[in-house]
């Protein structure tokens, strides 16, 4: 598994500012001639793991929200070649290492409305929906709710046992 450093600044903002991926990742204010100054920040800001288990096609960003807690989204190209389960697996490897390597021991997610792609994607990556947020985003000028995810306590126990 890679992580990312400031070497890969020009790939990762190739990565968010694909069509595709800008469009499902951004919310209104959100500028695309600033994405490399963000992607430059979200880098040098020690609360933040980017990893990239395939550079230039798929990257994970896990903001650490406290000494276990990690909040994880994914941006993955549509013309990525990877098939779903490649995709689902590459998650899934993601999570461990952070759990081996970081400490993670619970991941969670916000999926906004109408992004059902991401809110299928994150059950078959093993998380499952605890609530919704009401009107937490606001994108194309309407205030969207916002589905949580939560990773299975047991399947993360069962990890750091080394049974998974």
């Amino acid at each position: 598994m890679k992580q990312c450093n400031k070497d890969d600044i020009k790939w990762l903002t190739a990565l968010m500012l694909d069509a595709d991926v800008f469009g499902a990742c951004s919310e209104d204010g959100t500028e695309r001639g600033k994405t490399a100054a963000y992607v430059r920040n979200l880098l040098a800001r020690p609360d933040i793991v980017v990893v990239a288990p395939v550079p230039g096609k798929m990257i994970h960003t896990f903001n650490r929200q406290n000494g276990v807690l990690y909040d994880i989204h994914t941006a993955i190209r549509k013309n990525s070649g990877l098939s779903g389960r490649e995709k689902i697996n590459l998650t899934r490897e993601a999570c461990i290492w952070m759990i081996k390597t970081k400490g993670a021991r619970k991941f969670i997610t916000h999926v906004p409305e109408g992004n059902r792609a991401a809110g299928i994607y994150a059950i078959a990556c093993g998380l499952h929906r605890v609530g919704v947020m009401t009107k937490a985003m606001k994108k194309d000028g309407k205030l969207l709710d916002v589905t949580i995810y939560q990773s299975n306590d047991e399947e993360i126990q069962n990890i750091i046992k080394g049974e998974l």
